[in-house]
């Protein structure tokens, strides 16, 4: 099974770039990869969180043995967070967070993001967060606050992107975090790199798409071998295998 772990559907924050793929058109590009299930979650993670969850869960209506619904949130909004997720776990039956510290301006170990973690853990829910070498949601802010939530499964997206290094190190060192590929720098030994230091079982794959082309970011862990000591059987952990453990499908 493949499953996708990070990918966004509907109204686009990036008002440089209107989304012209719906939800139909990218399942169809699923189809050419082979992609079981997607977890999918929002663009608007800047300026209406309600709007953009039922976007999703309108999608996951549709699509219930394709897509797997994530929920935004942004914990500056306090209670009313709190709120939308219990909405979109128990109206809607989404299965996991995405929250992004950058667009929303909250560091990612601060303490305004505690309940929000603790909701997770009422729920059993993955928390993905953006990462990237910044003040907000750098893989060190992020392992620091998995360190305070250990029962939380923490997904680093985009393995910290320039901070890959210490994005590793972080999933090395805790039990709950695990990273994705999506839009990890394409140097060749990064994937490798990571599955020797912290284990395949610490990698799933992503696309961020419609944002990032599937196929490329497909082609870095097929491809890994060639560069590094991946084997077939980190291939499927990777690609499908982890997150089918963490969403309880297998």
């Amino acid at each position: 099974m493949i499953i996708d772990a990070h990918c966004h559907m509907g109204t686009s924050w990036m008002g440089w770039k209107r989304n012209e793929i719906d939800a139909e058109k990218l399942l169809r590009i699923y189809d050419q990869f082979g992609v079981d299930k997607a977890c999918l979650s929002a663009w608007q993670v800047s300026y209406d969180f309600e709007a953009g969850n039922r976007e999703i869960y309108e999608i996951a209506k549709r699509h219930p043995d394709r897509i797997v619904p994530f929920a935004i949130v942004g914990p500056r909004d306090g209670k009313r967070a709190l709120e939308e997720i219990d909405r979109c776990v128990e109206k809607y039956g989404m299965k996991g967070l995405k929250m992004h510290p950058t667009v929303n301006k909250f560091i990612a170990d601060s303490s305004i993001v505690d309940p929000v973690m603790e909701k997770a853990k009422h729920y059993g829910l993955p928390v993905l967060f953006h990462s990237e070498n910044d003040g907000y949601s750098h893989p060190r802010a992020i392992a620091a606050l998995a360190a305070k939530h250990q029962e939380v499964t923490v997904i680093i997206g985009h393995m910290g992107e320039h901070a890959w290094i210490e994005a590793v190190q972080a999933a090395k060192k805790h039990k709950n975090i695990l990273l994705d590929t999506t839009g990890v720098p394409n140097e060749v030994y990064i994937l490798p790199t990571a599955v020797e230091e912290c284990g395949a079982e610490k990698i799933v794959w992503g696309s961020d798409a419609p944002v990032l082309n599937i196929a490329v970011e497909m082609a870095k862990v097929k491809y890994a071998d060639l560069y590094g000591k991946v084997t077939e059987e980190d291939k499927q952990l990777i690609l499908g295998g982890n997150m089918a453990r963490v969403l309880k499908l297998s």
